[in-house]
């Protein structure tokens, strides 16, 4: 069934270069009534980890993990069993990376949407 869409769902915030969790903080507080879905990335999950994702869900907003997972099955499918826990709305995957891990990721998903990167922006051949 078809259900239209509010303009703010569809507006993504990437939380990439935020400098602390405090800003991180701030800056979602200030712009959550404005957006439908955060965005974080592979900088700020390694500077603040699950902990970034815990802030943002805090403030009642939905996270999208962008760290395209790119690796065998095996771990593709156990990394996707632990995100599952940390109450993401999506996360990503390198369609590269195999049909058997792109596979593992749905598996191992849980209640979150897995997204397949087909192509990187960056890519030029």
């Amino acid at each position: 069934m078809y259900r239209p869409v509010h303009p703010q769902e569809r507006i993504i915030l990437a939380l990439d270069n935020i400098e602390s969790l405090v800003g991180l903080e701030q800056t979602v507080r200030e712009l959550c009534n404005h957006i439908g879905l955060a965005k974080i990335g592979l900088e700020a999950f390694i500077e603040f980890g699950p902990e970034a994702i815990r802030t943002v869900r805090r403030i009642k907003l939905d996270v999208f993990l962008d760290l395209k997972l790119n690796d065998i099955p095996t771990t593709v499918g156990n990394a996707s069993a632990k995100i599952s826990k940390l109450d993401v709305k999506f996360f990503n995957v390198h369609a590269s990376a195999s049909r058997k891990a792109v596979a593992a990721a749905v598996k191992n998903k849980g209640a979150s949407r897995v997204l397949g990167v087909t192509v990187l922006t960056s890519m030029d051949h």
